[in-house]
């Protein structure tokens, strides 16, 4: 069974989601309404996902790195922003599985926070999560 990559970012999409955070999880390319300048909201995005054959029969390994980026408010300093993209890499911690249909996905490296920055408009903190995901055939 081939996994698509298209739901791996949807299971840890969901996974976030559902870790009960007051904040909504935004999804590449899809419409969205920034309700007011107060708002937070994390944005998230898979980056290069390649894949390699095993040597143990037809098992197909996914790496990869998903990026969740704390969006907020300017003028505000860094700590709240910091505050929040700490709490989203608490979520994935090294070893966590997280099961999927024909897979699972694991984390294979404690999460990065980056320094944030603005855009313009907001200030913007990146978290990226380093993960593999393997096929069970």
């Amino acid at each position: 069974m081939s996994l698509d990559q298209t739901d791996i970012r949807r299971k840890i999409k969901n996974f976030v989601e559902d870790a009960a955070l007051s904040d909504p999880v935004k999804f590449p390319n899809i419409l969205w309404d920034e309700t007011d300048g107060d708002s937070y909201w994390y944005e998230l995005a898979a980056l290069t996902l390649p894949t390699e054959r095993l040597t143990l029969g037809t098992a197909t390994r996914y790496l990869g790195s998903t990026q969740i980026t704390v969006v907020g408010p300017l003028g505000l300093g860094t700590v709240p922003h910091d505050a929040l993209a700490n709490g989203i890499a608490q979520l994935f911690p090294v070893d966590l599985k997280i099961a999927m249909t024909g897979g699972t996905i694991r984390v294979i490296q404690a999460p990065s926070v980056s320094e944030g920055f603005s855009d313009d408009t907001n200030w913007r903190v990146p978290v990226t999560i380093a993960h593999e995901v393997l096929n069970t055939i």
